[in-house]
């Protein structure tokens, strides 16, 4: 039988109610979910019925059939927030303590409810009951909320309508123990929507202190000037590797599947990944479209097929470019999980596969070897270096590491820029003497030969190099002195 605590909650939370509320049981084995039923009951009934005491969730918002969907919403009765305390490493009990003193009455209105879920804290306020019309409303107000909280670990996943919250009275055995969920502090007030919207609209989220400013680096390009400007880097496409689009695509499914019953918040936008990546990796749009609502009835609970369709329609129009860190924190990911992706994990697990030689079956010198023995081949077939970089996927950079190509200066080069090389000649000229250093040592002619130039210019030019077997010692160098030499 439910317990005094709990009756007075339900009463108060859906009295004057109209509509139904879901009830959503789960079952918890080695930290997965399992949904054992849902029922969707009427409000004015719900505090009388024999809920089970065990994962036991409540929508505190009703609708207007047996659904639980946003589109069956009938009656707006609540706020909430679900403070995961746990992310951010410290205790239920120290959070609530630092919120007391900084944020209630403050950044945020007293909170109606102050549940313990067992693992964080619930904040629930009452309001006077609004109808569907006042959604977009409320979902403004629920998101500011959030970001004043964020920093004690608010969950921006529970901010939708639908959401189920655990019933005090009774236990959460997510992590193995039993948790008992049960009421720490009860305000008598009840609000107005508009007076929370108006009061934290006069409020201002808690900023992170400003990084200093980061000083520009000059680039080769911009060495010896005094000030280095920064390069245009103008609107470059983005390069997309399809392979890697279509392996995150997997990634993206093996998440939402695993999230069983938790799935509900991660819906939208991982149906919306996974139908972009599909697209980036050259799958066509209908093709991208069916496999999008394949995955979303395979999923513990699927939106309907207009809502997925609505959900990832634009999926396919940009290139949008989430990092690990974010896919990490959107999903959840935890590190376990992380060894099982293909390309969404983080810095450490990245360095651990490559600690553990991840993925690779031989060398790094060996597969140098086998990639200079493949060029080798693909030349000798008749190919460009072009084709080759193309078949092998690598760029013309990397080619040239391998095969340490040089291009060579032909002779129609030389030939049409010896008059410039003249001009250098006669910068050089002293009293009918002239000198070119040779492996650093100057060598002295007297007359007038070809050409007598800088080590520089003659390795650009070898057809204009002197013939040192002219060439007489004219003395001994002295120490730290280049040898002399004169013309026979």
């Amino acid at each position: 039988m439910a317990g005094a605590e709990q009756i007075n909650y339900l009463k108060n939370v859906f009295g004057n109610v109209d509509g139904y509320a879901g009830l959503l049981l789960l079952s918890y084995q080695n930290g997965e979910s399992r949904c054992v039923g849902q029922r969707m009951l009427l409000a004015e009934d719900i505090a009388e019925y024999d809920i089970p005491t065990v994962d036991a969730f409540v929508t505190l918002n009703t609708f207007s059939s047996k659904t639980r969907r946003k589109e069956e919403l009938v009656s707006l009765n609540a706020l909430y927030l679900d403070i995961d305390t746990y992310s951010v490493g410290k205790d239920s009990g120290v959070v609530l303590a630092e919120m007391r003193k900084n944020d209630f009455g403050k950044t945020i209105p007293y909170p109606t409810y102050v549940v313990s879920s067992g693992l964080g804290l619930y904040l629930i306020w009452k309001i006077a009951p609004e109808g569907p019309e006042k959604e977009p409303v409320w979902g403004k107000t629920m998101r500011k909320l959030y970001s004043n909280l964020a920093h004690y670990g608010a969950d921006n996943k529970a901010l939708d309508a639908p959401r189920v919250l655990r019933v005090p009275g009774t236990v959460n055995t997510k992590r193995g123990d039993a948790e008992p969920v049960c009421v720490i502090e009860q305000h008598e007030t009840d609000y107005l929507l508009d007076f929370i919207d108006d009061w934290v609209k006069n409020t201002k989220a808690p900023r992170k202190p400003a990084e200093p400013a980061k000083k520009a680096v000059p680039s080769k390009r911009d060495a010896g000037t005094r000030t280095a400007k920064p390069r245009k880097t103008g609107d470059r496409p983005r390069v997309v590797n399809k392979k890697v689009a279509a392996m995150r695509a997997e990634d993206i499914e093996t998440l939402l599947l695993d999230k069983g019953e938790d799935v509900v918040g991660y819906r939208e936008v991982g149906l919306f990944l996974y139908r972009h990546n599909l697209s980036l990796s050259g799958v066509s749009f209908d093709i991208a479209l069916a496999k999008t609502l394949e995955l979303n009835s395979r999923l513990a609970i699927p939106l309907s097929e207009r809502e997925a369709s609505q959900a990832t329609r634009t999926a396919p129009d940009k290139v949008y470019g989430y990092s690990n860190t974010t896919l990490i924190a959107l999903f959840d990911i935890s590190p376990e999980t992380q060894t099982q992706m293909k390309t969404i994990f983080s810095k450490e697990e990245k360095a651990r596969r490559r600690r553990l030689g991840y993925g690779r079956n031989i060398s790094r010198a060996e597969e140098t070897a086998q990639k200079k023995k493949r060029i080798t081949e693909l030349r000798a077939s008749g190919k460009t270096i072009a084709q080759v970089c193309a078949e092998m996927g690598i760029s013309k950079a990397t080619y040239y590491n391998l095969t340490k190509g040089r291009r060579k200066v032909s002779a129609q080069k030389t030939v049409a820029t010896e008059p410039v090389v003249q001009k250098k000649i006669r910068r050089y000229r002293k009293k009918n003497t002239f000198r070119v250093i040779i492996n650093r040592n100057i060598v002295v002619y007297k007359g007038s030969p070809a050409a007598q130039l800088p080590a520089r210019t003659v390795r650009c030019f070898p057809s204009l190099a002197p013939d040192r077997s002219s060439l007489v010692r004219a003395g001994p160098s002295s120490r730290g002195q280049p040898a002399v030499f004169s013309s026979a």
